[in-house]
C-alpha cells in the first residue's frame, strides 16, 4: 500500500555489498560499540571490583549526570546537520553560528553545573537518596562532567563536519581504552572518587585530542571571526 502511494521500491541488498560496506566502515561500527561500552563499563567494573552498594551509589549519580548527557546529545543531533550545511556553504559564517549555538548552550550548562555543585545534597535529598551527605561529595565531583561534555560534543561536531572520520574513530577507540584502564587503576586507589576522576580524565582527554585535530581550523576561524 505504501509502495503504491509513495512509489517506494523495495531492494534486497546483495551479500557482496553488505560485506563491502562492513569492511569499509567496520572501524566506525566498532567505535560506536565502544561508546556504548564507555557508558556501561563503569557500573560493571564497580560491581566487579567493588560491591553492589557502591554500584548503586554510582548509579544514582550517573542518572543525574545522564540528564545533561542526553540533553547535549539531542542538541548535537539537532544542530549537527545545520552546522555541516553552513560550513559547506561558507566556513566563516558556519563557524560563527557554531560558536553562537554552542556558546549559549555552554553558558546554560555552566549555570546548571554550578547549581548542581552548590545544591548537591538538597538535590539528592529531593530524590530520596539514602546517605545524601556522602553522595553529595561524589555529585560535586561529577558536576564538572557536564561542562566537559558541553565542550566535547561541539568539538565532535566540527571533527565530523570537517570529514575527520578516521581521526574521530581512532579518538573514540583510544578514549575507551584510557577510560577502562583509568577506572580500574583509580578505583583500586580511591573507590568511587577514583571512578569519577577517571570519567573527568576521559572527557578532558577527548577535548584535548579534538582540539589537536582541529587546531588549524580553530585558529583560522578565530582570526577570521
Amino acid at each position: 500500500m505504501v509502495s503504491k502511494k509513495s512509489f517506494l521500491v523495495l531492494v534486497t541488498p546483495k551479500r557482496q555489498d553488505i560485506i563491502l560496506i562492513f569492511k569499509r566502515d567496520y572501524k566506525l561500527t566498532f567505535s560506536q560499540l565502544l561508546l556504548s561500552l564507555q557508558q556501561y563499563s563503569p557500573i560493571l567494573l564497580i560491581g566487579y571490583f567493588g560491591n553492589n552498594m557502591l554500584a548503586g551509589q554510582y548509579k544514582i549519580i550517573e542518572q543525574i549526570i545522564m540528564i545533561f548527557r542526553t540533553y547535549l546529545q539531542v542538541i548535537f543531533n539537532f544542530i549537527y546537520p545545520r552546522v555541516c550545511f553552513l560550513i559547506a556553504q561558507n566556513k566563516e559564517n558556519g563557524m560563527k553560528k557554531w560558536f553562537y549555538f554552542n556558546g549559549l548552550n555552554f553558558v546554560l550548562i555552566l549555570f546548571c553545573s554550578i547549581f548542581l555543585f552548590v545544591y548537591a545534597q538538597e538535590i539528592l535529598t529531593y530524590f530520596n537518596a539514602s546517605d545524601s551527605l556522602n553522595l553529595s561529595f561524589y555529585l560535586k565531583i561529577a558536576a564538572f562532567i557536564p561542562l566537559l561534555i558541553a565542550l566535547n560534543i561541539p568539538l565532535q561536531q566540527l571533527v565530523l563536519a570537517y570529514n575527520f572520520q578516521k581521526k574521530y574513530v581512532n579518538t573514540t577507540i583510544l578514549t575507551a581504552v584510557v577510560l577502562l584502564a583509568s577506572i580500574v587503576f583509580f578505583f583500586n586507589q580511591w573507590q568511587l572518587t577514583g571512578v569519577f576522576m577517571a570519567l573527568l580524565l576521559a572527557e578532558v582527554f577527548v577535548v584535548v585530542l579534538y582540539i589537536k585535530i582541529l587546531r588549524n581550523h580553530l585558529i583560522i576561524r578565530k582570526n577570521e571571526i
